[in-house]
């Protein structure tokens, strides 16, 4: 399976997903209390914000997978350098969720 005809759908995705979880946290933001906001209660636009920001970063490591070359261009980082800051990325991210589970 060539995995590259998948780059336009998981850009695509990416954008969507980001901006439905941009909305929702500005609903959350600005709808005052518990209040409500086009019929639902904010307790649904948070559970929806929280799983939508999970699959935007799920996305996104997917859509850094596929644009690795680009991005090591960009940032003038060799091979080597790229899983280098990778590794350090994935480790930071994994002390900060499980710091945020206590």
């Amino acid at each position: 399976m060539n995995l590259e005809r998948l780059r336009p759908t998981v850009t695509v995705l990416a954008l969507s997903l980001f901006l439905i979880s941009l909305v929702t946290g500005l609903v959350l933001w600005l709808v005052p209390g518990r209040g409500a906001f086009l019929g639902l209660s904010k307790g649904i636009y948070k559970d929806v914000h929280i799983y939508l920001s999970l699959g935007v970063t799920v996305i996104l490591l997917i859509h850094g997978w596929f644009n690795r070359k680009a991005l090591s261009r960009y940032f003038g980082l060799s091979r080597a350098a790229c899983w280098q800051a990778g590794a350090v990325t994935a480790l930071l991210l994994a002390v900060v969720v499980g710091l945020k589970s206590f």
